[in-house]
């Protein structure tokens, strides 16, 4: 719930008066939107009834302003619920729209927090990088800012010169990956494309500037490294036998990601026994059929006392503000802070999971990098394997268009490549040699010898 009222300021502005403004409130969260009423003394203001006193001699006309101009802050706050989430910083903004400040940082912290109202939360972690990372060059440079007019070519290679010196979070012992930083210059990218449009910016430097995106290898696992995963002797219940049983059923249902498997419950499976839910990354409907081994693994978790709310595999719990969420469109039209914590729930129980499916890599023998992610990749590997095309694969991994499943295949499809190597050093056969030369005969001569072997 969001209440509006007015609150005069404590401290007099430059001119000596003391404005009045909107208080917006949200959860004890306030954001402050200032008005055009501003008086000459403390006293002429009356807190409990909201209005400016009698004792002003303007106080009719500044009392009708105030009322004007709370009635446009809630009637965009009316506007702005009925199209999606709202908070006070959503309205303030919306009032007074985005300044016309000369911060290019600014500018990207405003884009940040777009998503963060919007609820869309990873996307808002990624721009958060964004903007920190970009403020720490700024330090680095000893700039107290960065505006509009200092985005140029040189600002990019410069920049470009000080990402590659910056250590990975993950791993101190190495820079940042070049993908790393490709990510950050397509996030930048679009940042100089959005203030471009808002004729921010003149001349994008980025028409001229690329940096180039290394291609990587996708790990994936052999039906072989699956078999002996799968038949390792694990601890029942512990941790790494139930993280061995997510991996399986992700691979066993078309490599299902993480974020939507945590979030899979009873209620999502059918009694004729497919699964049914909607993809947190692109909200489209999955209806798969469950496979015998998926239903293998179903029978592990379900008991007579089962709930159909309840979570499918124990990681989530089921006792947070969040866990009322049953559906995709419930998670929706949740509010941000509580998205804020259920994404930093699914980002600590990923880590988990993936630290306990790299021992159970180590247990069997498997020198790759394990992670939740390899579940999809093994998948279109071994579909690729069984011979179902691109389209086909395209469907089962539900992927927005073909482009991206014949660009995912592109790693896993080495026939052509593997048939061109081997006719190079195979061994011609008499056969082979023979039909060779009966090729190179005239038409007339291959014609008489076939008259001639036919009468022999």
């Amino acid at each position: 719930m969001i209440t509006f009222n007015f609150e005069l300021n404590n401290k007099p502005n430059r001119l000596g008066k003391y404005t009045i403004f909107i208080r917006i409130t949200q959860d004890r969260k306030n954001k402050r939107l200032k008005t055009s009423v501003s008086l000459d003394s403390r006293n002429e203001w009356n807190p409990k009834k909201q209005e400016v006193r009698v004792s002003n001699p303007n106080f009719m006309v500044l009392n009708e302003t105030l009322k004007k101009e709370m009635a446009k802050a809630e009637q965009t706050y009316r506007e702005m619920k009925e199209v999606g989430a709202v908070s006070p910083y959503s309205i303030k903004e919306k009032i007074k729209g985005l300044e016309k400040s000369d911060s290019f940082l600014e500018f990207a912290r405003q884009h940040a927090q777009s998503f963060y109202v919007a609820g869309k939360i990873p996307y808002w972690k990624r721009w958060v990088g964004f903007c920190n990372k970009m403020e720490a060059y700024a330090k680095h440079r000893g700039m107290e800012d960065i505006t509009f007019a200092d985005i140029n070519l040189d600002f990019l290679k410069h920049y470009e010169i000080y990402l590659r010196t910056l250590r990975n979070e993950r791993n101190g012992n190495r820079n940042l990956s070049p993908n790393t930083i490709y990510t950050q210059f397509k996030l930048f990218r679009t940042l100089t494309h959005e203030a471009e449009k808002a004729n921010r910016i003149k001349q994008n430097p980025f028409n001229v500037f690329t940096v180039s995106q290394e291609k990587t290898v996708k790990e994936k696992l052999t039906k072989e490294e699956i078999d002996r995963m799968n038949k390792l002797d694990l601890v029942a219940g512990s941790v790494k036998w139930h993280s061995r049983n997510v991996f399986m059923f992700s691979y066993y249902c078309a490599g299902i990601r993480v974020g939507d498997m945590l979030h899979l419950r009873w209620l999502n499976v059918t009694p004729d026994g497919r699964l049914n839910y909607q993809m947190g990354k692109n909200h489209k409907v999955r209806d798969l059929v469950l496979v015998e081994q998926a239903l293998g693994i179903l029978r592990l978790y379900h008991t007579d006392s089962t709930l159909a709310t309840d979570y499918i595999f124990p990681f989530m719990p089921q006792d947070k503000p969040w866990s009322y969420a049953l559906q995709l469109e419930d998670r929706d039209t949740m509010l941000p802070e509580l998205k804020v914590k259920m994404d930093k729930c699914i980002t600590a129980k990923t880590a988990l999971i993936n630290k306990c499916l790299k021992q159970i890599a180590t247990e069997a023998g498997i020198d790759k990098n394990v992670s939740m992610h390899i579940s999809r990749h093994s998948f279109a590997k071994a579909a690729k394997t069984k011979g179902l095309d691109n389209l086909s694969v395209k469907d089962l991994l539900a992927h927005s268009n073909i482009a991206v499943t014949e660009r995912y295949m592109g790693d896993f499809d080495t026939s052509q490549n593997d048939a061109a190597l081997r006719s190079v050093f195979a061994e011609e056969s008499a056969e082979d040699v023979l039909l060779k030369q009966l090729r190179a005969l005239p038409a007339g001569e291959l014609e008489s010898l076939l008259k001639k072997l036919k009468s022999e």
